[in-house]
């Protein structure tokens, strides 16, 4: 028993040296030192907001309304963050989104940044991606990073007629128009029928909004687009995301090599990852267009070229 009781003296004095001399008690409790290591594998969780009073709320940029910051449904609605290279990228539908997800989870250290797994809608579905976006920060970090001049917020924007064409040719034509059924009539599905046609299809997108086919310069709220200090165009994606990936220290190791069929290609090398229908819908112009779609399409989009940022040219498709 005495020995027990000496036994105990000797591990509290050491237990109480090893504290005052600068060692973490964990250290000295390996359950505890577990517990730590646990917390600090776990995923991150929005952090509770803090609280403002109405004057700092007013100075706020992003507020927790905002379409950017709050998820609705739409995949789109929030930018991709990369922290560590300090980029902020708006991606709209048929502007090439698959391949700059594919290149953000292969920057995020996705093994399988290339899957196009259609069972887990990737690399579209935010909650399947691996991919951070504006709402997962909590709303202060989130305004510093929408407005801090260490960060690049990009934006890669499409001549609005090969858009619209392209929109038409993989919602409306493609899988028996099953997505324009479900999005537009599903109640009837008498739709689908009208929109076999380009001019028919711009009717519908005139009463049935969509990610796909909305103006481009509806992807953000006015108070935005003064942030956004990259602008490349689809036309040009080649050239455009290499300086995008220059400028943020990237080319090297994400753009230049690992795209291609045999991965020996740098990004946007080849045409076709520009979107699977970019080149199709340069093929199919003449069929599709004509003098007046060409004057619709245009009427439709004119807040696009309107947009001083987007740098558009009403270029004529069709020989007049």
């Amino acid at each position: 028993m005495l020995t027990k009781n000496i036994l105990v003296a000797i591990a509290l004095v050491v237990l109480v040296v090893n504290v005052f001399s600068g060692h973490n008690v964990g250290d000295l409790l390996p359950n505890a030192n577990a517990d730590l290591n646990r917390s600090l594998r776990s995923e991150p969780t929005r952090a509770a907001p803090s609280p403002r009073s109405p004057q700092q709320k007013e100075k706020l940029l992003v507020v927790d309304q905002d379409d950017i910051y709050q998820y609705r449904g739409i995949w789109d609605s929030s930018p991709i963050v990369i922290e560590q290279y300090k980029l902020v990228f708006f991606t709209i539908p048929k502007v090439g989104c698959t391949t700059f997800k594919q290149l953000f989870r292969r920057m995020m250290g996705h093994r399988n940044w290339r899957s196009q797994d259609g069972r887990l809608m990737l690399p579209h579905n935010p909650f399947k991606n691996g991919l951070k976006y504006l709402y997962n920060f909590p709303l202060e970090q989130a305004n510093e990073i929408l407005t801090s001049p260490l960060y690049t917020r990009a934006i890669f924007v499409r001549d609005p007629k090969l858009r619209f064409l392209s929109a038409f040719l993989d919602k409306a034509l493609s899988n028996n128009g099953l997505y324009i059924r479900e999005k537009c009539c599903p109640a009837t599905g008498d739709c689908v029928e009208q929109a076999q046609t380009l001019e028919g299809f711009l009717q519908l997108a005139e009463s049935c909004q969509d990610t796909h086919w909305m103006p481009q310069s509806e992807r953000l709220d006015q108070k935005y687009w003064k942030y956004i200090d990259f602008v490349g165009h689809l036309e040009t994606a080649e050239e455009d995301t290499r300086c995008l990936l220059e400028r943020i220290g990237a080319w090297e190791e994400f753009g230049r090599f690992g795209w291609g069929k045999n991965g020996n290609s740098s990004i946007f090398e080849n045409p076709a990852d520009a979107g699977g229908h970019a080149t199709h819908s340069r093929w199919e112009v003449w069929k599709w267009y004509n003098q007046a779609a060409e004057r619709q399409v245009e009427s439709f989009y004119k807040q696009d070229y309107d947009n001083a940022l987007f740098n558009f040219t009403r270029t004529r498709l069709v020989q007049h």
